[in-house]
């Protein structure tokens, strides 16, 4: 019988210099949205939301319901074909960026959201009232 070694786990510090380049990122991508307030402090508003809500057929054949920019940020990044990534698709994010970051409006994003929708041949609609 041979005993296998265990995987090694990252060291600590690895991890810290892995997550400060990812923070690093996050915060370039948000740089035209930067506000002055506080230093080098980002005020991001997750709080944005769209009053009718988008239902889109996912790639993955998942039935999604996208109620605000930060939910059309999420399904921009983690669940659209890489075929479809464009300039509208780019403008899309960065919009739903910019309402989420407070410098654009939730309807702009939605819109932008809708247009990507449209080009990389996603079905989407208006989501049904539940009142």
């Amino acid at each position: 019988m041979v005993a296998h070694p265990l995987p090694r786990r990252p060291h600590p510090e690895k991890i810290s210099v892995a997550w400060e380049q990812c923070a690093s990122q996050v915060l370039d991508s948000c740089r035209p949205y930067r506000r002055k307030a506080m230093g080098d402090v980002i005020t991001v508003g997750l709080h944005a939301s769209w009053g009718v809500p988008v239902c889109i057929d996912t790639p993955q054949r998942l039935l999604k319901v996208v109620r605000c920019p930060e939910e059309a940020l999420s399904a921009l990044t983690h669940s659209w074909p890489d075929a479809a990534r464009s300039e509208t698709y780019f403008a899309a994010k960065r919009a739903c960026i910019g309402a989420l970051c407070g410098n654009g409006s939730p309807h702009a994003a939605r819109e932008k959201f809708l247009a990507a929708c449209r080009e990389a041949h996603i079905n989407s609609r208006e989501a049904p009232s539940l009142r």
